[in-house]
């Protein structure tokens, strides 16, 4: 399995759509077996979207995120994990053990979204 999480200074960055990076991870048995980081160039916003798809990512672990993201994500079969904070590599072992969730309550709507 391939987890996405959006990336900055070895945490998980707030705003889904100003990421400039993803920590990209490998999970094989219930375990991290590798990770990478890698830069999202100029994609913002729902821009990201075809940038997860490519790391081959089934899963997103992120801070905050609009509603239009989500569903976007989720019609390409990317489970959304969203409200994550703190450091990166934590997340995705909660993530492993069952702890994150997805919140619609917890979604965003942005003013330069309408």
């Amino acid at each position: 399995m391939i987890v996405a999480v959006t990336y900055s200074n070895g945490n998980v960055f707030a705003h889904f759509g100003e990421t400039k990076e993803l920590k990209v991870y490998t999970i094989e048995d219930n375990k991290i077996v590798s990770s990478k980081v890698v830069g999202v160039g100029d994609a913002s916003h729902i821009a990201l979207v075809p940038v997860i798809k490519a790391t081959g990512a089934t899963v997103l672990i992120c801070g905050g995120m609009g509603g239009h993201a989500a569903q976007a994500l989720k019609a390409q079969g990317i489970e959304v994990y969203n409200n994550a904070s703190g450091n990166a590599d934590e997340a995705v072992l909660s993530f492993i053990a069952g702890n994150l969730t997805f919140d619609e309550s917890k979604l965003h709507v942005c003013s330069h979204h309408h």
